[in-house]
């Protein structure tokens, strides 16, 4: 209602009460302006709202649980069929890591701070995914600095890490037509005695790649400039410039 009495304060105030008002807005300033011709057409005679969900609320019919997920997803897909598939199995391993190997992790993802706990991991987690999700929402064929500055196109850049890594069931196969007697000899062997040196991963080959493809895809995002040191654990919200905590009183609200 403050926006009606606004506007009818300045209609009076200016002499304008025969003037159509006409309302703009993109995200959730579009969300506003469809709201307002909606619910109070009679003060409000045209909207345009762009890339705005002003239907998107949890259980809506309107809007599926998952659109705007599936939607980033088919982003990725487009610039690379498998990429979605790899990202999902990166980030299943990383849910599912275990404390022995948080030591390499950190040093893989640069963390500001070692990782030494699961929150940390989940953190970790919503961190990149928000990454990417954002990546998706601002997609454009231009560089951008709306969020983190980025390149142009940049899920076109973002998919080049996993170009060369096959997928699960590709790599299973692969696997298997490479063994040979002597080769599961030297896997025995590697794994009573430990690696050469003294040296020793808790990371499985695949895993480890799996990760640096990862880390340098989402610095797509998150450190395109290479400004950022580190990687920042507490930062699981992943807005960049825009505040992140003001947005989530916004949509509850």
């Amino acid at each position: 209602m403050d926006y009606v009495e606004l506007v009818k304060f300045v209609r009076t105030e200016y002499s304008v009460e025969d003037k159509a008002c006409v309302v703009f807005g993109g995200s959730y300033g579009g969300m506003l302006a469809a709201w307002l011709r909606m619910k109070h057409p009679q003060t409000f005679q045209g909207a345009l709202a762009a890339s705005a969900p002003f239907l998107y609320f949890k259980d809506a019919p309107s809007a599926p649980e998952y659109a705007y997920s599936d939607i980033a997803t088919t982003d990725f897909k487009t610039e690379l069929d498998k990429s979605p598939e790899l990202i999902k199995e990166t980030f299943t391993n990383m849910m599912a890591s275990t404390e022995d190997k948080w030591t390499e992790m950190s040093e893989i993802f640069n963390t500001c701070t070692p990782i030494s706990n699961s929150s940390d991991i989940g953190h970790l987690y919503s961190h990149y995914s928000n990454g990417y999700q954002y990546m998706a929402m601002t997609d454009y064929p231009y560089p951008a600095f709306f969020l983190e500055p980025m390149p142009a196109w940049p899920i076109k850049e973002a998919v080049k890490p996993f170009v060369n890594i096959p997928t699960a069931e590709q790599y299973e196969a692969d696997k298997q037509a490479e063994e040979s007697i002597i080769y599961k000899w030297l896997n025995r062997f590697m794994s009573t005695v430990g690696a050469p040196f003294g040296y020793t991963t808790a990371l499985p080959d695949r895993e480890r790649q799996l990760y640096e493809a990862l880390a340098n895809s989402t610095n797509v995002y998150f450190n395109y400039t290479g400004n950022y040191p580190c990687t920042n654990l507490s930062d699981w919200e992943g807005t960049g410039d825009l505040d992140g905590y003001g947005w989530n009183i916004l949509a509850c609200n």
